[in-house]
């Protein structure tokens, strides 16, 4: 009786497993891997699709051991993207897939007209596109980046997708933006945020700043210079180099840097509201090395201190050269507004309307504090001397 039971209960799992219910086979689909989104003369869009080309039998296994191609790209118009992506199968033939998606690139023009949150309405939308597909902002014509010959990576979404990754890791000279965090951002209490932006460096792509968003629109571009201190005080920042100027050439430039390559940096920050004044402390530890040194000699205590003050006023510098450019832009892209949001809800009600106004008038105070765990060498000085 027992097995009896058994059996009808493995024969009603069975029925119960899934399985290809929806008959769609692998030649009905092409797989995306990136989409680069322009706006055209007349206002249409202009999207450029790059699929991957698998290497299966026949003349794919042939192309790729030739050394072929491993990816394609459609390009099709419409007056929405989403007619644009109908119009991809009456030219490849297939229907696209989604849903292993690496990169979506926008024009910097798209996203200063329509912004964000319009032009990736779709993706946001649909079932197959996943939110984490990462988002950039480009300088210039988005699909011009998508028709690079990637370095190592089989396609260039996949290199542009590791780009990112790797920048905001390990230079932290930008961010890493995805899908999902564009719509955080936009629904967030001040609509600020903040997107890679992408150019050219001679023939080749590099991620170089941040690209400011208010309510999904570029209004702003940061240097990757500005883009590490703006990690740093968010509590992004995770790896890079500071570098410190020795002197001045002739023509006053400076030559010889020194650097410091930082391993941790941890920020905090006070608010104190004083009537409608609002001060900002942040405090940021760094524990670093030597990267490269010309013109400093480390061999006492006396001089490490003075290293590591030296090092501390370059940072709080350029902490200050970037509030001043974020107020006089009104940009709060410290994310200032949701903190009081979040912990003073009822003055927040009030200050909201004119909020922007306000971030223009916060005070800030900076505490910078070095740790150098090791110089380097044993000699503590320039090897050159």
């Amino acid at each position: 009786m027992r097995t009896s039971w058994l059996t009808i209960g493995f024969m009603v799992f069975s029925v119960l497993l899934t399985g290809c219910w929806d008959k769609a086979e692998l030649p009905e689909y092409g797989f995306v891997q990136g989409a680069a989104i322009d706006e055209n003369r007349v206002g249409d869009t202009e999207l450029t699709t790059l699929f991957y080309k698998p290497g299966g039998g026949g003349m794919e296994s042939h192309m790729a051991a030739k050394g072929g191609p491993s990816s394609f790209q459609v390009k099709t118009t419409g007056h929405s993207v989403f007619e644009a992506i109908r119009d991809i199968p009456i030219h490849l033939g297939r229907k696209a897939k989604w849903d292993h998606m690496r990169v979506i690139l926008v024009s910097e023009s798209l996203a200063k007209s329509q912004g964000l949150g319009s032009v990736l309405d779709f993706y946001s939308r649909d079932h197959e596109p996943r939110g984490t597909i990462l988002v950039f902002i480009t300088e210039g014509e988005a699909r011009k980046y998508i028709s690079i010959k990637p370095f190592i990576e089989n396609t260039m979404a996949q290199q542009l997708k590791r780009i990112q990754e790797t920048a905001s890791r390990f230079s932290s000279k930008t961010v890493k933006t995805a899908l999902i965090n564009i719509a955080l951002q936009i629904k967030s209490e001040t609509g600020f945020g903040t997107v890679p932006y992408l150019r050219f460096h001679g023939e080749d792509a590099t991620v170089d700043g941040i690209a400011v968003l208010k309510k999904g629109k570029m209004v702003d571009l940061l240097t990757s210079n500005e883009a590490q201190r703006l990690s740093m005080l968010t509590n992004d920042y995770e790896s890079g180099v500071i570098d410190l100027p020795c002197s001045k050439n002739d023509s006053g430039q400076h030559f010889e840097d020194e650097s410091v390559e930082v391993f941790n940096s941890y920020t905090t920050s006070e608010m104190k509201i004083e009537g409608e004044t609002l001060t900002v402390h942040y405090i940021t530890n760094i524990e670093g090395a030597v990267g490269e040194m010309h013109c400093s000699t480390i061999k006492t205590r006396e001089q490490e201190m003075a290293f590591t003050r030296k090092v501390e006023k370059k940072v709080v510098q350029e902490m200050r050269e970037l509030v001043r450019h974020l107020q006089q832009r009104k940009v709060d892209s410290l994310g200032l507004g949701n903190k009081v949001y979040r912990q003073h809800l009822k003055l927040w009600k009030r200050w909201k309307p004119d909020w922007e106004e306000r971030f223009a008038h916060v005070k800030f105070e900076f505490d910078v504090r070095v740790v150098l765990r090791n110089t380097g060498t044993t000699s503590g000085r320039s090897i050159a001397k």
